[in-house]
């Protein structure tokens, strides 16, 4: 289905939100869409430019008899080349079609993600990100991609440099089965110390359905890595404790024998691109997951005592 969010977002334009403003600023300038050149001589010459480039170029490389006139290039009628051109002509607009559409189809999920906020800030995107995003988007035909693409889009005009050009890359290179193992993945992030991870408990994570090939998985995308250990320290102080929640719970760690001692727990941390990506994709946390994984903690490690609230 061809796209209309060109006239869509042109009819919202007239009477917008910050957001929706800001979204049709940003993509005027990264995307080409409801742009007008304003610099004609500028262009003129680039034009001009460009068609004698054109022209060397295809003699020298092409051997295709060109000749120069003063409305642009103008390629020999001999049929076989002119039938050459044509499907060389034929597929490069069906390919930047199809980019286009691409393109389109994200800011449709971009737009609604705005259109639920009530204002962004007004420091403007990056040029340089705004160039690498919507080259890589062009490229993004899958639904389930297209939605991740128009919230990172979203957050990024929300706050730019919210996320990274690491994090553009990364997903670029995602499939949709990859997106939706981390995105399942996801509601296992417990978080300690401020760092989001997954919890590296072999028979915890099976109970759950987890395979250790979906880690390896992530661990290749550069969204998680596959080994790590943190270490805490409790010292006999009543007031050490160790915080581990995620969206729901919280659980408060602490050590109930009044003395020194060292906690060690296997975890998967996320990499700072799968950090960026998790704020997009989470789901609803596993309560029961995480229910378990204090659990095993405290079987574990004897003198560990936890309570488990809910957040505020």
């Amino acid at each position: 289905m061809v796209s209309d969010f060109n006239l869509t977002i042109a009819s919202d334009s007239l009477g917008l939100s910050q957001p929706l403003t800001k979204l049709v600023e940003t993509v005027a300038r990264g995307a080409g869409i409801l742009y007008e050149p304003i610099h004609k001589k500028r262009m003129a010459k680039a034009t001009a430019e460009e068609i004698q480039t054109i022209a060397d170029v295809c003699q020298k490389n092409l051997q295709i008899p060109i000749d120069y006139e003063k409305d642009g290039v103008v390629v020999s009628t001999n049929k076989q080349i002119a039938d050459l051109a044509k499907r060389a002509m034929l597929r490069n607009l069906a390919q930047e079609m199809n980019k286009q559409q691409n393109i389109e189809g994200i800011l449709e999920y971009t737009k609604k993600v705005l259109g639920n906020e009530t204002e962004v800030s007004k420091e403007p995107v990056s040029q340089t990100w705004l160039s690498n995003f919507f080259e890589a988007a062009g490229h993004v035909e899958e639904e389930d991609l297209q939605k991740i693409w128009g919230k990172l889009l979203a957050g990024e005009i929300k706050q730019p440099n919210s996320y990274s050009l690491r994090t553009i890359n990364v997903l670029k290179n995602m499939t949709t089965l990859e997106a939706r193992i981390f995105q399942k993945l996801s509601s296992f992030v417990v978080t300690i110390e401020r760092e989001p991870v997954i919890p590296h408990y072999d028979k915890i994570l099976e109970k759950y359905n987890v395979q250790y090939g979906e880690i390896l998985l992530l661990d290749e995308c550069g969204l998680v890595n596959a080994q790590g250990t943190l270490h805490i320290t409790f010292s006999s102080r009543p007031s050490s404790m160790l915080h581990i929640y995620n969206y729901d719970l919280q659980a408060r760690l602490y050590e109930n024998a009044g003395l020194n001692m060292h906690l060690q727990l296997n975890i998967y941390p996320l990499t700072a691109a799968g950090k960026e990506l998790f704020r997009i994709v989470k789901e609803d946390s596993n309560m029961h997951f995480f229910k378990d994984y204090i659990k095993q903690i405290e079987e574990d490690s004897k003198n560990i005592s936890a309570q488990i609230y809910e957040r505020n």
